[in-house]
């Protein structure tokens, strides 16, 4: 479980209960507040209750809403500092962890055999897709051919055709004994387009 969004809740949650408790003992002790608006103008009305307040007691309980409110913000302002850039740097990790199950598609990748399995929406979606071809994960870019129906290669490739690239840009997908022509980043036969 995350904790970041449950101690940001806590502390915001908590920020706004002690500063409507604030405003609820400027009203019980005759200060005009507004429950919307204005918040701002609650600080220096409670300094003055502070400083009208005689009972040491109550005095310390005033001062201690009024300083909770300021530290509290600050807070949430270094939890936020502290916390977000950690999140980044899982979600970084976990990219690096998807990339590394997936190499993004080079030229030099070589692949042959099987399609086990074709994902669509990876991270990095946005044309092209991910394959486990024999128990190994693969990214390909977008490519097209008008010839085909559907006409993009994450659309058309599927389970249990055989797909072959070599070095090249050039992906060969063969189906119930028919070849498939795609090459990464290109758009083959658009005026074709069945």
């Amino acid at each position: 479980m995350d904790i970041f969004p449950v101690i940001m809740t806590i502390v915001v949650v908590g920020v706004n209960a002690i500063w409507y408790w604030m405003k609820y003992i400027l009203q019980q002790n005759g200060y005009k507040v507004s429950w919307f608006w204005g918040h701002f103008s609650d600080f220096p009305n409670m300094r003055n209750l502070i400083k009208k307040t005689e009972d040491p007691t109550l005095k310390r309980k005033y001062r201690l809403v009024l300083l909770s409110i300021p530290t509290g913000i600050v807070m949430s302002i270094l939890v936020f500092i502290v916390v977000v850039p950690t999140q980044f740097s899982m979600l970084d990790e976990k990219m690096d962890e998807y990339a590394n199950t997936f190499p993004y598609y080079k030229t030099e990748i070589t692949i042959e055999g099987k399609v086990e399995e074709v994902i669509l929406d990876g991270p990095r979606s946005g044309g092209g897709c991910e394959l486990m071809v024999n128990g190994e994960g693969y990214t390909l870019g977008w490519a097209e051919n008008g010839l085909y129906q559907p006409k993009d290669i994450e659309y058309f490739i599927q389970v249990d055709d055989s797909i072959y690239k070599s070095n090249t840009d050039e992906i060969l997908i063969f189906r119930d004994g028919k070849e498939y022509q795609f090459i990464i980043s290109k758009r083959l036969n658009i005026n074709n387009a069945k």
